[in-house]
């Protein structure tokens, strides 16, 4: 039998003792099957935190496996069962209650690629593995830089709700990201509903099915409300109306697969498309929306022929 190779970056001490290995191990990987509190998932200090621990807890487990074990000294395994880790991991979250996102798989791997990279250059002495170490940690302030900006939106979001979105300020853009390669940016117009003001405006074309822009991190409870309603307007596009659509999903539909959506015409005209939310039955499912814990909400293009474009603004509840 062939021995297996010491690390080239040797570890602590204290972990060649293979009860504290496991120990350490276990506290890795504790805190993504444990229950999140619905306050806490939508809270707007804790919860986009809370995502970034990904990269922190799957560079810990690429090197407690790459340090001792069956891995151990083999850098390039470790993290591909990191990586295998952190996808099994996003789907049996499911069983205690909480959603298999791409997002947090991305985050997983930030960790484990910042890891290797250290290796490489404190252990095999790489020069391009210092470059990449350096670069890959970089994109963690990056995203931290982002972060007073997304907290500061959402309590914005929280003190002006039933209003979800007006882009008046320039923090309010954090709150959303684009779905399925929608494109997305921010403009100040002459002419929005509402005067001089700021818009959101979405495009996509014909590399994506469904080109749109996702929303989260809103208040929840919207049990008090029976419809939604949003101003639209087409620019930029050929003919005289687009088709767009807009799906919601309740915290239990992520899960289910399963949401309510409608889809409608934007022509050159700012006009006012309304959903209603009451008793409303979700696809694929028997079960009612449930306006309680409300999830995100995607605007989308359900299979542009073309690059379509349209502006959006003041999305509120009534």
């Amino acid at each position: 039998m062939s021995q297996r190779p010491e690390p080239a970056f040797a570890p602590p001490g204290f972990l060649r003792n293979k009860v504290v290995w496991a120990l350490l191990m276990v506290l890795f990987l504790f805190p993504f099957f444990i229950h999140i509190p619905r306050s806490l998932n939508h809270h707007p200090v804790i919860s986009p935190i809370g995502d970034n621990v990904h990269i922190f807890l799957f560079g810990g487990i690429t090197l407690l496996l790459y340090w001792f074990g069956p891995l151990q000294g083999r850098i390039w395994r470790a993290a591909a069962i990191s990586a295998f880790m952190g996808g099994a991991v996003e789907f049996l979250q499911l069983l205690v209650g909480r959603q298999a996102l791409f997002t947090d798989f991305l985050l997983d791997l930030l960790g484990i690629g910042i890891v290797v990279a250290f290796i490489y250059w404190k252990g095999h002495r790489r020069h391009a593995g210092k470059w990449v170490f350096l670069l890959l940690l970089l994109s963690i302030p990056v995203q931290l830089y982002q972060l007073p900006w997304r907290i500061a939106a959402t309590y914005r979001c929280q003190g002006m709700f039933p209003l979800l979105a007006d882009f008046e300020t320039f923090g309010d853009r954090y709150l959303w990201s684009n779905n399925m390669k929608g494109l997305l940016s921010y403009h100040r117009i002459e002419d929005s509903p509402d005067g001089k003001g700021h818009v959101l405006r979405l495009s996509g074309d014909t590399e994506s099915h469904w080109p749109g822009a996702l929303m989260r991190r809103f208040p929840e409870d919207w049990s008090e409300y029976s419809v939604i309603k949003l101003d639209v307007r087409m620019v930029d596009t050929p003919g005289d109306s687009v088709r767009f659509g807009f799906r919601l999903d309740d915290y239990e539909g992520i899960k289910e697969r399963a949401w309510i959506a409608k889809s409608f015409h934007a022509t050159r005209q700012w006009q006012t498309f309304s959903i209603p939310l009451v008793n409303r039955k979700l696809s694929n499912s028997n079960r009612i929306l449930n306006l309680t814990e409300m999830d995100r909400f995607i605007i989308y293009f359900a299979k542009p022929q073309e690059m379509h474009t349209i502006e959006i603004d003041n999305l509120r509840l009534e």
